[in-house]
């Protein structure tokens, strides 16, 4: 069984603080938007800034659902030129991004299970 060296397991301990870090700001700013959301749900532009914060971190199912009530209220206020702007963004990003989520999936799976990071007993 391979040993790791203490360089190794400073490092291990620095990736998983600056995940935790990032994954802690990612949903700070998250339940902020929520917040504003909350608080003015029938303004379709919140409802894309979660829609895109959403996308750049990859939860998917959230983002599809933010466009959908972005282009909800874009088309019952009757400004269809912004609807149709959304209509399209979903129509390419979530197949893509979808798919991008598969992809990553079977990659951290195939990946954990040839290479498991686990401390030397």
């Amino acid at each position: 069984m391979p040993t790791t060296t203490s360089r190794q397991q400073d490092w291990g301990k620095l990736l998983r603080l600056g995940a935790d870090r990032v994954q802690s700001d990612w949903r700070t700013k998250l339940m902020e938007l929520r917040e504003r959301v909350r608080k003015d749900p029938e303004n379709p532009q919140l409802w894309m800034q979660v829609a895109n914060h959403c996308r750049t971190h990859g939860r998917t199912r959230q983002m599809v659902q933010a466009y959908a009530r972005a282009l909800h209220l874009f088309a019952q206020s009757n400004r269809f030129d912004e609807a149709l702007t959304v209509a399209r963004i979903m129509a390419t990003t979530s197949i893509e991004d979808v798919r991008r989520q598969a992809v990553g999936q079977v990659e951290r799976r195939a990946g954990a299970e040839v290479t498991p990071l686990r401390k030397a007993v």
